[in-house]
């Protein structure tokens, strides 16, 4: 059987919430050891996810052939969610996925636990807190590759179910805080999305997150600091929406580090406003302020680099047609 006929068939088994081909599982079963490891783990995963209301016992085939490995955790983790909301006995797939996370190396737990609670918040607050703060517990641990993204979910997590937020959230960024694993503008990344989690929280967490993000700032290159910045603006755009007023108080609460990133997130606002380019955006109707003088220059800086941009190009095009 060719695999993309096989997805194609699965995705339509789901769609309308039927039974998948007999041939496709029986293929499966049978061949998934001659499919590289990415078909293999997505056919398997849409073709259990397709048959748990009608087998368990050819879901639990088809999930085994993914132990142990952590796509075998989010798909029992899913099943959970799935069997749960509608009623039935969800324990099982939650232990099958417990012990699938024992069986997953360390690097890879954090994530494990808290793509299970994610699944379980649905079901059961106290079962997923639980996940949760094993999650944060093996965190240290985590390989580069997963860390951030499990913080990340960690945060959301206790954010969803509403358990001890500020002290939680706390314990986390003091994890991501100290890892040695991510680059100061790794970090920069993971702490202002945590911080964008729980920015209807807490003003007080929100801002000692946002301080440890600039704080970051003096171990960064030139070159690492301006992406660091341009993250920090985006997130900082996430988090206040439209509210430039209260940006210009960030500013004067967090200091001179958080000024370019400050400054950049009330330029974008003011593009998405007034749909200008920078060039085009008036200031004249905002109080004035050190930082908002400093965009005044930054957008000046460039209306002048544009121009002279622009004068070059012009002259180059004037050439070429001569010639």
């Amino acid at each position: 059987m060719d695999p993309l006929q096989a997805k194609r068939l699965l995705w339509e088994s789901l769609r309308k919430n039927e039974e998948p081909p007999k041939e496709i599982i029986a293929w499966l079963l049978r061949k998934n050891e001659d499919l590289d490891e990415r078909t293999k783990i997505e056919l398997v995963c849409l073709c259990a996810k397709a048959i748990l209301p009608f087998d368990r016992d050819v879901f639990w085939k088809l999930a085994r052939l993914l132990y142990p490995s952590y796509w075998y955790v989010w798909l029992v983790s899913n099943a959970a969610k799935t069997v749960g909301l509608f009623g039935g006995n969800w324990r099982n797939f939650y232990n099958a996925g417990i012990q699938g996370i024992r069986e997953l190396p360390m690097g890879m737990r954090s994530l494990g636990y808290t793509t299970m609670a994610m699944s379980i918040s649905d079901i059961s607050k106290a079962y997923s807190y639980g996940l949760a703060k094993n999650s944060v517990k093996t965190l240290p641990f985590a390989y580069s590759s997963v860390f951030g993204g499990s913080a990340i979910r960690s945060a959301e997590v206790f954010v969803k179910i509403g358990f001890e937020i500020e002290k939680n959230i706390m314990t986390l960024t003091n994890i991501v805080n100290a890892a040695t694993l991510l680059t100061p503008s790794s970090k920069v990344y993971v702490l202002s999305t945590i911080a964008s989690k729980i920015a209807h929280i807490s003003d007080e967490l929100l801002m000692r997150i946002l301080a440890r993000c600039f704080n970051m700032f003096k171990y960064l290159t030139p070159e690492a600091t301006m992406e660091a910045e341009a993250i920090m603006a985006a997130k900082l755009v996430e988090i206040y929406g439209g509210d430039i007023e209260e940006l210009i108080r960030l500013a004067k609460r967090i200091g001179n580090r958080a000024r370019n990133a400050i400054k950049h997130a009330i330029i974008r606002i003011l593009q998405d406003t007034e749909g200008k380019a920078f060039y085009e955006l008036d200031l004249g109707s905002l109080e004035d302020g050190s930082i908002l003088s400093d965009i005044r220059e930054t957008i000046e800086r460039k209306k002048r680099l544009r121009e002279k941009l622009m004068e070059k190009l012009s002259g180059v095009l004037i050439r070429e047609k001569s010639i």
